[in-house]
């Protein structure tokens, strides 16, 4: 997926329905989270990160950093 094709997606996640995000998450917490799991995130999965954080909609778990 390319950053693009992320953009639109959360455009379009944004005007559903009974969604539910809690985001955006901060810099520093991303990057406590990935010297935590020794391992650099995907840059698209950042972005999802700093954009909406984590969260659902109806039937689908999008899973993010948390404190």
């Amino acid at each position: 997926m390319s950053i693009q094709d992320l953009v639109r997606a959360i455009e379009l996640v944004r005007k559903l329905p009974k969604t539910s995000f809690h985001g955006p998450q901060p810099e520093a917490l991303i990057q406590a989270a990935e010297r935590a799991l020794g391992l650099a995130f995907p840059l698209t999965y950042r972005e999802f990160l700093l954009r909406l954080g984590y969260g659902y909609v109806p039937g689908s778990n999008f899973y993010g950093v948390i404190h």
